[in-house]
């Protein structure tokens, strides 16, 4: 394949990397509302796209390998398919976590009456920011744009321990909503866990940007999140 041609594939790969991230920011944000407004109807769109989000990263994975075994890419252009792969495989992941995030909704036949659902809805849209700077970041080949997107990381953990601590101490205040309280929490951490998974694609981003493994770039102090 002519260089030209190999540049225009490495293009497409990106662009459909970034298509794929698209669904998955869709599924949060639909995830986020179908929970505000506990709209199963909703929630259940939520579930039917996990499909086309898991054959999506099956797609942008294959064309990746047919890339590298039609010609032999030079190390950077090979580290950032390799990186593309990693990518496509935690966007699923993320996707995961949305998918079951509407389906508690699915659980309960109304919103349960708890002082931690503005938090949760806040630790969402962090989420949702956390991911669109992160693919900012992978546009721009960008390392120390993906450094500070994955320091920003202990935003949502510190809210994430602020709401497990308030939903603890409900129900140990009052076990009649321990069935409620846990489908919360449930809701909460695999929010919390989509924040993980993007702080593993800034690390990916800097090995592409720079050929350097970086683990741990989230660990700095953060500001406490204010809790609603």
């Amino acid at each position: 394949m002519p260089r030209t041609g190999f540049t225009s594939s490495l293009h497409g790969v990106r662009d459909a990397t970034l298509a794929l991230a698209s669904q998955v920011d869709k599924a949060i944000s639909n995830g986020i509302l179908a929970f505000q407004l506990w709209d199963p109807v909703l929630a259940q769109a939520v579930v039917d796209e996990d499909e086309a989000i898991n054959q999506a990263r099956w797609d942008v994975e294959e064309e990746v390998i047919l890339l590298i075994a039609r010609q032999a890419p030079m190390a950077s252009d090979l580290r950032e398919l390799i990186t593309i792969i990693h990518i496509a495989t935690e966007l699923e992941r993320i996707g995961d976590y949305a998918k079951v995030v509407a389906r508690t909704v699915h659980e309960f036949p109304s919103q349960p009456d708890l002082r931690t659902t503005p938090s949760i809805v806040r630790l969402g849209h962090i989420g949702q920011e956390q991911l669109e700077a992160c693919m900012e970041a992978f546009i721009e080949r960008d390392a120390a744009m993906a450094r500070r997107v994955a320091k920003n990381d202990d935003r949502m953990d510190l809210l994430w321990k602020r709401i497990y601590g308030q939903l603890v101490a409900e129900m140990l205040a009052e076990r009649s909503i321990v069935q409620e309280a846990s489908g919360l929490l449930s809701i909460a951490h695999n929010i919390e866990r989509m924040g993980d998974r993007i702080t593993n694609i800034c690390e990916r981003i800097i090995y592409a940007a720079t050929g350097e493994f970086e683990e741990n770039v989230h660990l700095e102090e953060a500001q406490p999140e204010r809790v609603g």
